[in-house]
């Protein structure tokens, strides 16, 4: 199975830490992000392709071919679109269902269980969860459920109107590329990826959402970076503990 990874995102936020470069270029713990998040990909995912901007694909072609047991593969996006056009930036490397998962998360356990437990359900696509909750304002993927069934994705600050969000993953199915055709921008003039599920719902595709058993943090202000390290420190505190 493939992941789809862009990290063309620009740390806006954190100029002074970023330097210019992509958020998943950003040192954690002393190594890049990237890294830290193809360490939690696993079988199925056996293929991943990281699509850059033109700037800074260098950097990332720098991983090489193999990261342990995952094949590595590169795309450029041209111009900042969106994420769901980075997306489709890969259509002519996927086959079949595919991983898109956001290249400035940090996740704290696997994400082999995301598509293996979809493997499980009849539906075409598949959303990774989490609690809702208030993020200073900040707009975010968030997910209405009827049971288990996504029944919509929108972008907008959390105001309580649902207990869920996106987790930084989708479970995507072939005709996510003809949908994302038919899509037109969002009023940022950027194609969204919740825009482009929702589409797909509305055409008969069925979604179900599965909660991401773990702990997680979106990467987008320097107080995000250092809860990550804080975590990191804290697990390795305990895993050196003689008395845990």
């Amino acid at each position: 199975m493939w992941c789809v990874i862009p990290v063309a995102g620009q740390a806006t936020r954190m100029r002074a830490i970023a330097a210019g470069r992509p958020k998943a270029l950003l040192p954690l713990a002393g190594r890049p992000l990237i890294g830290h998040l193809l360490d939690r990909l696993a079988p199925p995912i056996t293929h991943a392709c990281l699509v850059a901007d033109p700037d800074h694909v260098a950097d990332f072609v720098e991983l090489g071919s193999r990261y342990g047991d995952l094949c590595l593969h590169y795309a450029v996006q041209p111009e900042a679109s969106g994420v769901a056009d980075a997306v489709g930036r890969a259509e002519s490397l996927v086959d079949g269902p595919f991983v898109a998962l956001m290249g400035d998360c940090f996740y704290e356990r696997t994400l082999s269980g995301f598509p293996q437990r979809w493997f499980g359900t009849d539906a075409d696509g598949a959303v990774l969860v989490e609690a809702a909750g208030d993020a200073d304002g900040q707009p975010m993927g968030l997910v209405r459920l009827s049971d288990r069934r996504v029944e919509e994705i929108f972008k907008a600050p959390w105001a309580g109107e649902t207990d869920w969000k996106v987790a930084g993953a989708y479970l995507l199915p072939p005709a996510f590329f003809e949908a994302l055709a038919d899509t037109p921008p969002s009023v940022s003039g950027e194609l969204e990826l919740e825009d482009v599920v929702t589409r797909l719902i509305a055409g008969g595709s069925v979604f179900t959402a599965i909660p991401y058993a773990g702990w997680r943090r979106n990467i987008n202000t320097p107080r995000d970076l250092e809860a990550v390290e804080r975590r990191l420190m804290e697990d390795s505190d305990r895993r050196d503990d003689p008395t845990d």
